[in-house]
């Protein structure tokens, strides 16, 4: 439930059975302890896409990560690297295009750029939304919420478009 917490880890507390109850009857608990197993994965564009991808680089890192882990307590052990990474985006390249991207990064710098357009624009998807718990979500963001969720869209539209750009062209290349 906490940062940094993922799926199959478990939260540990360590009850000092040494010290007398106190005047609920209870032993004192002590600072909680706990053991982390993370699955960690690696999403976007970076310069690092080439060399994550390499044979073996994927295990070289997680023995780094690990090392002298299993003596700790409490430990943190990482099980698994996933790598959904790509090439950096070249937003110059993409802002010069005439395709469908360049077009859904003008509009977004379009929008970041004005507040009243990107507020007029959130208002309309708040609205074509059904569920009013979705609804509500949205109506409660402040600006700077609103502006950071026009960001993160915008880099998820272009890398999506990208990714699927890239793997369209290595289907035609067969």
């Amino acid at each position: 439930e906490g940062p940094g917490r993922t799926d199959g880890m478990e939260h540990q507390a360590h009850m000092d059975a040494t010290e007398p109850p106190g005047p609920s009857g209870a032993y004192r608990q002590e600072e909680a302890k706990a053991n982390y197993i993370i699955r960690l994965l690696l999403k976007g564009q970076t310069s690092l896409h080439g060399q994550l991808g390499k044979p073996g680089e994927l295990e070289q890192l997680l023995q780094v990560f690990n090392e002298g882990q299993l003596s700790r307590d409490p430990f943190t052990w990482y099980d698994s690297i996933r790598l959904e990474t790509g090439p950096e985006l070249d937003l110059d390249q993409v802002r010069q295009g005439t395709d469908f991207p360049a077009e859904v990064l003008r509009q977004a710098e379009a929008m970041a750029a004005d507040p009243q357009r990107l507020e007029e624009f959130l208002l309309e998807a708040q609205e074509a939304f059904g569920n009013p718990l979705v609804r509500r979500e949205l109506a409660e963001l402040t600006a700077e919420d609103r502006a950071e969720m026009a960001e993160m869209a915008k880099w998820m539209l272009l890398e999506n478009l990208q990714t699927g750009r890239s793997e369209k062209h290595e289907l035609n290349d067969y």
